[in-house]
């Protein structure tokens, strides 16, 4: 029997759930898109949450967001505002993520009150994630045989390596990285950046194939998470009794994996067969999903930040 349900979890996340029971044995696939995160004008005391738009898409979920805040004008333009922008996509074998955060605070005078216009910031996250069930078959070997086929994770991040710049008083851009992949029992392995309070995510790739043993009539669970987030705040440390002392300082964060994460198992052994529960083909010689992620459509796009930063002559 195969059904098809419609979930949410307690963040309100829509996850599509694919289930099939036979007999008494059970197997599923789950693919789910998430995001959040809020821009704020004044150290966090007030927030303006960004909406995050989900559908499903092709074989899985797409969800982003985009959010871009203002203070002022002051004279000739704004003294200070934050922009944040997100998207992922999962499907099975497939996951996508990218965050791009921005503050700036304007060359103004000083004794500018902070609550109203200083240390504005643009924190969020974006996440996506699959779990497939993995059927090892055959109509030529018997029940049982031992058996051989590859498994190759691919990852693609490119990042502005964000981190502690300028001096102490002129805030912070930070960022961070997860992904989580597992097959079975016997592949379980994580990679995360970083610890710390200004944190750096570089850009890295792999390609990274194994060789995993198996017997005929096994069912193998396959899953991955991908995640990504960016914390940017400019004049974190300027409140001096209420008011802005220092301007003239912006900070970024900007984490692009959505040319990423992807999952293929391939048959070694003449006659294994690799049937995935979602229907899915994880041959690397296979299309990896049907049509394009395009979020340009529907109104979920990949929005990329645009800083602006206004000038105006001093008071």
């Amino acid at each position: 029997m195969l059904c098809t349900l419609v979930r949410c979890s307690p963040s309100g996340a829509a996850a599509l759930l694919l289930c099939s029971i036979a007999g008494t044995a059970s197997a599923y696939t789950l693919v789910e898109a998430n995001g959040g995160g809020f821009v704020s004008p004044d150290n966090g005391q007030n927030r303006v949450d960004m909406a995050v738009t989900r559908q499903a898409q092709g074989a899985g979920e797409s969800a982003s967001g985009l959010k871009r805040l203002r203070v002022g004008p002051i004279g000739g333009g704004p003294i200070a505002g934050a922009d944040l922008s997100g998207s992922a996509y999962a499907a099975p074998g497939v996951l996508k993520a990218r965050i791009d955060g921005s503050t700036f605070i304007a060359p103004f005078a000083d004794n500018i009150p902070t609550v109203t216009h200083g240390a504005p910031i643009a924190d969020g996250s974006f996440s996506s994630r699959f779990v497939d069930t993995v059927n090892l078959t055959s109509s030529t070997l018997a029940v049982g045989t031992p058996v051989q086929f590859n498994f190759t994770v691919n990852m693609h991040v490119v990042t502005n390596r964000p981190g502690h710049n300028g001096p102490d008083a002129s805030g912070w851009d930070s960022g961070n990285f997860y992904f989580h992949y597992f097959l079975g029992s016997g592949i379980d392995t994580m990679y995360r950046f970083p610890n710390g309070l200004y944190k750096s995510v570089p850009s890295f790739e792999f390609s990274l194939p194994m060789t995993v043993s198996g017997l005929v009539g096994d069912t193998l669970t396959l899953g991955a998470e991908l995640s990504v987030g960016a914390d940017a705040r400019a004049g974190w440390y300027l409140d001096r009794g209420g008011f802005l002392t220092t301007y003239g300082t912006n900070q970024e964060t900007h984490i692009d994996a959505s040319n990423t994460a992807r999952l293929y198992l391939d048959a070694i052994t003449p006659g294994l067969e690799l049937v995935a529960e979602s229907g899915h083909d994880y041959a690397i010689s296979a299309v990896p999903e049907p049509g394009t992620w395009a979020l340009l459509g529907g109104g979920l796009c990949v929005l990329a930040v645009a800083r602006r930063r206004a000038s105006a002559p001093r008071r």
